[in-house]
């Protein structure tokens, strides 16, 4: 199980998370100003239909986490996680060496989510090689799964390097809401 004191990054004395409000308040403010118009529609699409965007209404959470994806190239997916079950013993294979992005995949459903992150620590051994937060942004809900790429970044090399990465994520949000921690794995090899 994972502690909020090993992923939280310090917050910046200067970000201020904004006012969070509903899609039905977002809709009716501020109409009739064009360029703030074209922002609501970027982000909600169709406001009406946003409002009532609701993926799995058995689930009270408004970020539903979907996959976590080793991505290479233009878009080949190597490996992949399946966030929807149960995450206990997931791992992934990289080659070392290679350039790749994590990409993940999750949907937003009933309201707006503001200052989605992306956080993970990265141990080898027991010590810890790397540790990330990734600001994802703020989505409005709809039916089609959202996907953000981490920057490319290149899988260590090297006898000494290969080996059994563990690593500790969570997606959280500027509200201080969990929507899952997960350990898995990523075996870094000679070959995929």
């Amino acid at each position: 199980v994972m502690s909020d004191v090993e992923l939280d990054e310090p917050v910046d004395e200067f970000y201020r998370a904004p006012e969070k409000k509903t899609v039905a308040e977002i809709i009716s403010a501020d109409s009739g100003d064009d360029a703030l118009d074209r922002y609501k529609a970027s982000l909600l699409g169709d406001a009406s239909a946003a409002a009532q965007t609701v993926i799995d209404p058995t689930d009270p959470r408004i970020v539903l986490p979907q996959t976590l994806e080793i991505v290479v190239g233009a878009g080949e997916v190597k490996d992949s996680i399946d966030l929807t079950k149960n995450t206990e013993g997931a791992s992934m294979k990289l080659k070392e060496g290679v350039q790749y992005q994590l990409r993940l995949g999750f949907n937003v459903q009933k309201e707006i989510v503001t200052g989605l992150r992306y956080l993970h620590r990265v141990t080898k051994m027991g010590i810890t090689i790397e540790k990330e937060s990734y600001m994802l942004g703020s989505y409005g809900p709809r039916q089609e799964v959202h996907y953000f790429k981490t920057p490319v970044d290149t899988a260590p090399e090297g006898m000494m390097q290969r080996g059994k990465y563990k690593i500790k994520s969570k997606l959280t949000d500027d509200d201080g809401h969990d929507y899952l921690a997960w350990n898995w794995t990523l075996e870094v090899a000679k070959d995929w």
